[in-house]
């Protein structure tokens, strides 16, 4: 409870406003920002990973890069995130030179990658 003290003394005295029903206190876990934060450290929001497991096989290029940038928002989670990404960006860069025809060749590939 020290702690939940000096936490309001220093919304008091920078002058804060906070509004009650958003706070949460003596939690032992919370979301925030896509992450779960607890007593040991962060953690990724589950949702993300069923949303990331749920993710359609990617059929053109602009689902590539889609899919890519949400999984680096959680990549410092991936155990050996390197390997398990590397294959991703390598198709993304030969995509750049698939034509439209190729874009079957794209979405099998990806999709047995994620």
């Amino acid at each position: 409870l020290k702690d939940l003290e000096v936490v309001f003394t220093l919304i008091q005295q920078n002058r804060l406003i906070t509004k009650g029903s958003k706070c949460k206190c003596v939690k032992h876990e919370l979301e925030f920002l896509g992450h779960v934060i607890y007593i040991d450290g962060v953690k990724v929001d589950p949702k993300k990973i069923v949303t990331i497991h749920n993710w359609k096989p990617q059929a053109n290029l602009r689902e590539l890069q889609s899919f890519l940038g949400f999984v680096n928002f959680v990549r410092r989670f991936i155990p050996n995130k390197v390997g398990v990404i590397s294959p991703l960006t390598d198709l993304l860069k030969k995509a750049r030179f698939l034509s439209g025809g190729e874009s079957n060749r794209l979405r099998s590939t990806s999709s047995k990658i994620s």
